[in-house]
């Protein structure tokens, strides 16, 4: 298969190579696939995750305003930026963003058992 006309083959290596650690590859082949699919949630979502493991914040927040633009009310993204504010320190930003993704989706801490710890020491009372 010629990945180059495949989106989710460039988007499934991206995958593996950040499951790997190797973040610039990571992101590299997510970019190829925006590049081929460019209104795609995952692909962005996905992307700022590895900018996120990599220490790229600004580039991950940009990535999931972008995921969140194309499906609105995406839970994971709300999470995954809301990781990110809580890591730089704007933590009145993140709680929001965990209470939106906790509106968007009401099984929310089943699928990330991390955020309600988070809520709580953001002072959120659950």
């Amino acid at each position: 298969m010629e990945p180059r006309r495949y989106p989710t083959a460039y988007s499934d290596r991206g995958i593996a190579y950040r499951m790997k650690g190797d973040y610039p590859k990571a992101i590299a082949d997510y970019s190829e696939a925006i590049r081929l699919w460019p209104d795609w949630h995952d692909w962005y979502l996905n992307r700022g995750i590895a900018y996120a493991a990599n220490g790229q914040h600004r580039e991950a927040i940009a990535d999931y305003d972008r995921a969140l633009y194309y499906r609105p009310g995406l839970a994971s993204a709300y999470v995954a930026r809301a990781d990110v504010f809580l890591q730089q320190g704007r933590n009145g930003e993140a709680l929001a963003d965990y209470r939106t993704a906790l509106r968007e989706d009401p099984d929310l801490f089943a699928r990330y058992p991390g955020v309600a710890a988070k809520m709580a020491a953001l002072g959120a009372g659950l």
